[in-house]
């Protein structure tokens, strides 16, 4: 986000398009800020953390991010390698994922957060 900056809700979406029932009625290309990343649909990010990249465990210089919701792209854990200026880049890669709900094995799981221990371990807490 830009302090100052429009970008765009309600009138638009994704990369400054028209949200449905604004297409024609406001011009997101001219009047709004495009996005740095786009996440997928479906797929609530419920914690980010970022670590700094003397950090003392594997997921230093990284954004990582909870995603919760019910559809594949929602229940796992994955990472962003941070640049220089602490900006998230590249495509996600994922850190946990296969939640999916297997018959008499396990329902299906969707993480709400995570915190990483003093031994560099990642806890997960799971709705």
């Amino acid at each position: 986000l830009k302090e100052g900056a429009f970008h765009g809700w309600p009138y638009c979406v994704g990369d400054r398009r028209p949200a449905r029932g604004y297409e024609g009625r406001f011009d997101c290309k001219a009047r709004s800020v495009g996005v740095a990343m786009r996440w997928p649909a479906h797929a609530a990010p419920l914690q980010m953390q970022a670590f700094a990249t003397d950090a003392p465990h594997a997921f230093a210089g990284q954004l990582v991010v909870a995603f919760h919701g019910y559809r594949g792209g929602g229940h796992r854990i994955v990472w962003f390698a941070l640049d220089a200026a602490g900006r998230a880049k590249g495509p996600a890669r994922e850190w946990i994922a296969g939640w999916g709900a297997l018959q008499g094995v396990r329902p299906l799981g969707t993480p709400a957060g995570f915190t990483i221990d003093r031994h560099g371990r990642m806890l997960v807490v799971e709705d």
